[in-house]
């Protein structure tokens, strides 16, 4: 059978979009989480730290700060306008994301903690120039600086990467060698502890982002007073430099106008500094901004305004009237009824799916005590994935069951710990998932349309 159509849900994460394509997909979603306010996130001088699960929108927020994004949203505007636009706002920011394998990658080398820290201070710095870089270019191509405020700045940033580019295109190519040239020195260092003198050429220690936006701010009157938004993705990457970057953040100052905005997995950050062992102090240093849901039959439209735009996007479901999310799925389900039928007559049936091992050193019966939950089999197949997942049967009981006594009691918000993240598992990430598994398990076709 032919495939009629892609599937709009899949494949379409924020961390693969262009910024075209966020700026499309992109909903409000300041007044569904609680704490999350566009003003202070565009605004505040106090670095803001945004933490939640997967697919809770980190990265769709963080891109949408960034100034490619922000443009995106106004391409109508050119010339000097474009500048006027940003000074309005009041911020630029450059986004970066830091994959999975990076900090994993330099804490493995073979070289001392002092060279890994050098080598990632070094990236950090060159990876957010070159954002920076690619700003001015834009700004450049659609003639909101001129050739005469061009040619100074790009005298100035030359300067400061000891180069001679003769544009800014050139002037990014420097920087990508410069990686390019790291990404070498780490390739070696892999095999070899000892390698000084290549290490003095490719680490210089300069402090690229601030110099190089002093000079935009020096150059370019009409933002001499606008701040840069420092835009750090999936920080739970970097888990063995966030000293390094707690450090910056700690230093903070408003007369600098530089600040950070942080994405990260729930109590994933450590937030230790090099300031004489100082700790960031949330309040004080940061502010924590936790993705809770406030009220969630406005979330539920929102999400309703999500599905549509993606089905929007697929030409068999907007050229068939098939972009309200209720004609796939029914203007009402109840999942857990759902569960509860497809298991009536398969008792054990998601118990059993608990590893061999685990059931070999507990028991079934045992384990039937600790992760059973009969009114909901969706929270079941949770306690199985947790376990399955390395998690102790004890700890996944215990943390059902602080988040079913916060549920019962209407203090989900004042969870922690592992009863915040069971929460966030069930609701806000696995629930639907855990239902399609289970009714294929129990050989029932959940119908769609």
């Amino acid at each position: 059978m032919p495939i009629l159509f892609d599937n709009p849900f899949t494949e379409c994460t924020a961390r693969d979009m262009e910024y075209s394509d966020v700026s499309y997909y992109w909903c409000q979603p300041y007044e569904f989480y609680e704490g999350l306010d566009e003003s202070t996130l565009l605004h505040s001088t106090t670095p803001v730290f945004i933490e939640g699960a997967r697919g809770s929108g980190k990265t769709m927020i963080l891109k949408h700060l960034s100034f490619f994004c922000q443009q995106e949203d106004y391409k109508e505007i050119y010339g000097k306008d474009i500048l006027h636009h940003f000074a309005d706002i009041g911020t630029i920011g450059i986004y970066y994301r830091f994959k999975n394998d990076f900090g994993k990658l330099l804490a493995a080398l073979n070289c001392s903690e002092d060279i890994r820290r050098d080598i990632f201070t070094e990236y950090f710095q060159l990876y957010y120039s070159r954002e920076l870089l690619q700003i001015i270019q834009s700004l450049y191509e659609k003639e909101a600086i001129t050739a005469e405020v061009a040619r100074a700045l790009l005298i100035e940033i030359n300067i400061v990467f000891k180069s001679a580019c003769a544009s800014f295109l050139e002037l990014q190519k420097h920087v990508n060698l410069r990686i390019e040239k790291l990404d070498l020195l780490i390739r070696r260092l892999k095999y070899l502890g000892s390698i000084a003198e290549e290490l003095s050429s490719a680490v210089c220690g300069e402090q690229f982002i601030a110099k190089v936006f002093n000079a935009v701010r020096s150059s370019i009157p009409e933002w001499n007073t606008i701040t840069l938004l420092i835009l750090i993705d999936e920080y739970e990457n970097i888990a063995a430099f966030q000293k390094t970057v707690n450090t910056y953040i700690k230093q903070t100052e408003a007369q600098r106008r530089i600040t950070y905005r942080i994405g990260m997995r729930p109590e994933s950050a450590t937030y230790g500094t090099y300031i004489s062992d100082e700790q960031l102090q949330n309040g004080r240093d940061f502010i924590l901004v936790s993705l809770h849901v406030t009220n969630q039959k406005r979330f539920q439209r929102f999400l309703k305004v999500v599905a549509e735009k993606r089905l929007k996007k697929i030409p068999f479901f907007e050229n068939h009237k098939l972009t309200r999310i209720e004609r796939l799925l029914g203007s009402r389900e109840d999942w857990v009824e759902e569960a509860l039928n497809a298991t009536k007559n398969r008792p054990g049936i998601v118990i059993d799916c608990v590893g061999k091992e685990c059931i070999k050193e507990y028991g079934k019966a045992k384990l039937n005590g600790l992760l059973s939950y009969p009114d909901n089999p969706l929270l079941e197949m949770q306690n199985v994935l947790w376990v399955n997942r390395g998690k102790t049967p004890e700890y996944t009981s215990e943390a059902m069951h602080l988040y079913l006594k916060a549920k019962t009691d209407h203090e989900v918000k004042g969870l922690s710990g592992s009863g915040y993240k069971y929460y966030l598992d069930y609701e806000m990430k696995y629930k639907y998932s855990l239902l399609f598994v289970l009714l294929a398990q129990c050989g029932v076709r959940k119908k769609i349309l």
